[in-house]
């Protein structure tokens, strides 16, 4: 009986998508390696990482320097394809490009659509 639920939850996984639906988010480029990552933390806004390799799936590093206290993510989120939002935020990354337009919902702002491509 354990081996059969084992395989099955083997199973389950191997369907996930690429990315399983937690924060931090990892987007990858469509036409290259290049990977970004999202992490939306609780009541402190948005934290961003580019990456030219397949990145891990643990939280981005901040150095002590910058920020002494731990941040937590937010974990009162949905994502719906290339689209996150929480209660402050809804973000939409752009696979081709991966541009990132940030809208505040709370003031009902267009803050800023990044062109991540710019950087590299």
């Amino acid at each position: 009986m354990k081996i059969t639920v084992m395989f099955l939850g083997l199973a389950l996984v191997a369907l996930l998508p690429q990315y399983a639906h937690a924060n931090p988010f990892l987007f990858k480029q469509d036409s290259s390696n290049v990977h970004l990552k999202i992490e939306l933390l609780k009541d402190r806004g948005l934290h961003f990482e580019l990456l030219q390799f397949r990145p891990e799936p643990d939280r981005i590093w901040i150095s002590p320097m910058l920020v002494q206290e731990h941040i937590a993510l937010d974990n009162a989120l949905e994502q719906n394809g290339n689209t996150i939002s929480n209660a402050v935020y809804t973000l939409k990354v752009d696979t081709k490009t991966l541009c990132v337009s940030i809208l505040d919902k709370k003031q009902a702002w267009n803050l800023s659509k990044m062109l991540t491509q710019r950087v590299l």
